[in-house]
């Protein structure tokens, strides 16, 4: 028996198959191990030395073993406290369900296989697991292996927000409504290029089967495997419908959600019963006679996973109002609600409006702006968020808004999202947060961009002693060519090729002085910008607690002409020149530029009549915010940031910074490709496709298509900032994650919220603001009647002609605020007369 001791890196100093104790004590093993390690290598398994109590390898170079099998030889070599399998296309395609939780939902899943596909299961390699869960493993070789997915996550409530565990493990609650839930996975697969530790592992033990003979399945039986799996989610959210209210009542759609029973309309449209399992119906498709294409969770929300079920969708939820408008009225979601409210789904009991019918008005004023639920930011950055909330008392969406600008700073030029061939959107974001002074605005803005300023501290420390030698050295070699210059007038013609060759040569080889790192800045004029973004790897960002760049933009320094085209350039990352007077022009390739602003709200009052900030498409590319103010709220104790929080936080803000871009062939510098998993695809399509129909005239973004339009592209942008928080190590190497893509696209919708009413505010709907004029003069005076004629004398100043008062009245018509009275019969041309709802006329008195 040969007994060896570890070096350091995990490779033993002797070859001997033979049992080994490090000195540390930290894993003893027996030889099966590395016997056992070298026989699934010769199965065609790639295979790494993991640690069964971390889970984790213990070897640093393993990240090779992705691509390439490790050699016998080196197996032979390497400490192996455990043997984790890497799955994949190097495995020969090998994929893993990972049966989580003490493996609770495996019965079930396995009936659900057994009806469509009688002793599938049994054929598998089958491992028991060292917390009581399962692993059930198969080769597919005629697709290609995806990575890491979750297929079944569990919905369990509890008693409030924050961190829960529960089985042992940390999981961040989530909230619907007024509850709040967490959803520990109980089934996931590994894949390309994940892995699992592998019996004879400590804790590890093959029940079915062998991994070396690991059997080969068709793409069809493990089609049936992942359905089956997915047909227990019931964390699935449904998709955001568009909704409608009819004559403007509570919207019949929200109605039929909470009383419809979908039951009936499924089997009206052939599909079938499969049972109930895990707690909730399963159904199967028309036109097949057993297995599992859908399943109703909580009698609510139906999850469908064939690819067969038109008109109904794969890997996707419906609402019951989705699933009858899809089933019943074909997508129309306005038609579905008018026949819905038919049906007596309205809280008016189905009564038909009469000229003595008056419903109430739909407000004419926005200012109920949604708050963003403290729990909707995940991980460090959330956590940082809400600390420093409590912290300065301040409204969360202000240190949201400038958290996502901080993460955009650190990842912005380094990677881009890749939503489908040939469509990408880069991770920088302009996120402004419009609050009124003496809302502490400085203080959130010092502690939420402390670690852009530490890093660039560091980096200064670090390069200083390098950078002061390249000015010295350069110094002197202007020196060296002023005194050339300066003889070359006086010395003999013979000298004078020497002296030309010796300025050539110095000038050839100038030392290139670098400049020290910068992040950000505030007001910086665009001509200043661009020799920023030039100096600084085409990336900058501009951060501050009021919108002093607004001005300069709108022309400050430029005689009043607006200069937008690098700021525009710069959200993009589409190539600019930009001239700089009396300087070289400064050409940028890819620019990326942050903005995370916190102006004050009455600077929004401005915008819209700055040349060219609307017609440009500047205003189209924000993300606004706009927080509701604590003043005349906050107390005297407040609870400060947890000292470990503000380390974590500014970690992972150095470990993103610290990231370096790729580069190609040519050596150009070139951002890594962030991929979307195909179910993140699938929610960022849904997503678009609700904001594309809300894009028509009379839908929810009619006027402001223009921002709206750029949403699902600021949606997948979050994904990626999200994503990388998230995975701060390489986060190219994974997908973004479903999980990850519906966060970014609530935070999407919270801005659309905000939007609507920042635009509204800076009068993007004359009609809207035309009305409100109207409305303040009947209000003023208090009329419960007038004629149209009263109202146009009164405001013939805004109003030049009759005509142009009608459609502000119309709109007053349409929110029920006021109703034009049946015109009498009478000689001559009747006066048209208005009375105002009795709702109002009763608030007068």
């Amino acid at each position: 028996m040969i007994a060896t001791k570890e070096k350091p890196g995990g490779v033993a100093a002797s070859t001997g198959h033979a049992k080994v104790i490090p000195q540390s004590n930290t894993f003893i093993f027996e030889s099966q191990l590395i016997i056992d390690a070298i026989s699934y290598l010769k199965a065609n398994l790639s295979v790494i030395p993991v640690d069964p109590k971390t889970k984790k390898p213990v070897i640093s170079t393993w990240l090779q073993f992705k691509e390439t099998p490790m050699t016998i030889q080196r197996a032979e070599k390497i400490f192996w406290p455990g043997i984790g399998i890497i799955c994949g296309e190097v495995s020969g395609n090998l994929e893993t369900l990972d049966f989580d939780e003490k493996a609770a939902w495996l019965d079930p899943w396995s009936e659900i296989v057994e009806i469509e596909a009688p002793g599938l299961v049994d054929k598998l390699t089958q491992q028991n697991t060292q917390n009581g869960g399962k692993h059930i493993c198969y080769r597919c070789t005629d697709i290609e292996i995806p990575g890491n997915q979750k297929l079944a996550s569990d919905k369990i409530e509890v008693d409030g927000p924050g961190k829960h565990i529960f089985q042992g493990k940390e999981h961040v609650a989530f909230k619907e409504g007024e509850k709040s839930f967490i959803a520990p996975c109980f089934i996931e697969t590994r894949g390309q290029g994940g892995y699992f530790l592998a019996a004879p592992s400590k804790g590890y033990e093959i029940v079915n089967g062998s991994f070396a003979n690991i059997p080969v399945i068709t793409s069809y039986e493990r089609d049936i495997l992942i359905r089956s799996a997915k047909a227990l989610d019931v964390s699935v959210k449904a998709f955001r419908e568009p909704n409608y209210s009819v004559n403007g009542s509570d919207r019949p759609g929200d109605i039929y959600n909470d009383r419809g029973d979908v039951k009936p309309l499924l089997l009206s449209h052939g599909w079938t019963e499969a049972g109930t399992r895990a707690g909730y119906d399963h159904y199967t498709r028309p036109g097949k006679n057993r297995g599992v294409s859908g399943s109703l969770i909580d009698g609510k929300i139906f999850y469908v996973f064939s690819s067969n079920a038109a008109p109904l969708e794969s890997e996707k939820a419906y609402s019951p109002f989705s699933l009858y408008t899809t089933l019943e009225h074909g997508g129309d979601y306005q038609a579905a609600a008018i026949e819905l409210k038919k049906q007596g789904y309205c809280s008016t009991n189905d009564i038909e409006p009469t000229k003595n019918f008056w419903e109430s008005p739909v407000l004419l004023e926005k200012n109920d702006t949604p708050k963003l639920d403290t729990d909707l930011l995940p991980g460090i950055i959330g956590d940082m968020a809400r600390a420093v909330s409590l912290e300065t008392e301040t409204a969360l969406e202000l240190e949201a808004g400038l958290t996502l600008s901080v993460l955009a700073t650190a990842c912005q030029g380094k990677m881009i999202v890749k939503i489908k061939p040939g469509y990408f959107e880069p991770l920088n974001l302009w996120v402004w947060s419009f609050l009124d002074p003496a809302n502490r605005k400085s203080s959130v803005l010092i502690r939420i961009t402390k670690p852009l300023n530490e890093w660039e501290k560091q980096k200064r420390l670090e390069l200083d002693p390098w950078i002061k030698e390249s000015a010295s050295k350069r110094a002197n070699q202007e020196a060296r060519i002023k005194s050339l210059r300066g003889s070359y007038g006086k010395a003999p013609q013979e000298q004078l090729k020497e002296i030309e060759a010796e300025i050539a040569d110095i000038e050839k080889n100038l030392i290139e002085v670098p400049v020290y790192p910068k992040l950000w800045a505030q007001d910086v004029t665009p001509e200043h910008l661009g020799t920023l973004l030039n100096n600084h790897n085409e990336k900058m960002a501009i951060i501050a607690a009021e919108g002093g760049i607004f001005d300069i933009l709108a022309g400050r320094y430029s005689n009043g002409v607006a200069n937008l085209d690098l700021f525009l350039q710069g959200h993009s990352g589409d190539p600019v020149r930009v001239d700089r007077g009396s300087r070289e022009p400064v050409f940028l390739n890819n620019p990326a530029l942050t903005l995370g602003l916190s102006p004050q709200p009455e600077v929004l009052k401005g915008l819209m009549d700055k040349p060219g900030f609307r017609g440009k498409g500047f205003l189209a590319r924000g993300l606004y915010l706009l927080p509701k103010s604590n003043l005349g709220y906050r107390g005297l104790e407040t609870k400060p940031v947890p000292e470990n929080l503000k380390l974590d936080y500014q970690n992972l803000i150095f470990k993103l910074l610290d990231i370096q871009p790729g580069e190609n062939e040519e050596g150009e510098r070139q951002p890594f490709i962030l991929n979307l998993s195909k179910q993140a695809y699938q929610e960022w399509a849904e997503f678009y496709m609700v904001v594309e129909v809300e894009l028509r005239e009379g839908g929810r973004f009619e006027y402001i298509t223009d921002w709206a339009g750029k949403l699902p592209g600021a949606a997948a942008r979050i994904a990626g900032l999200l994503h990388c928080a998230k995975q701060p190590y390489q986060p190219w190497t994974q997908e973004i994650d479903i999980e990850t893509m519906r966060t970014a696209l609530d935070i999407a919708a919270l801005f659309a919220d905000h939007a609507l009413i920042a635009f509204d505010f800076m009068g993007a709907d004359k009609s809207l603001d035309q009305a409100r004029k109207v409305w303040r003069w009947i209000d003023h005076g208090r009329f419960e009647s007038f004629t149209k004629r009263d109202c146009f004398n009164a405001l013939r100043g805004t109003f030049p002609r009759v005509v142009n008062i009608e459609e502000p009245l119309k709109v007053l018509i349409e929110r029920n605020y006021i109703k034009e009275n049946p015109k009498e019969k009478k000689v001559g041309k009747p006066s048209v007369i208005y009375s105002v709802n009795p709702e109002i006329i009763g608030g007068w008195l």
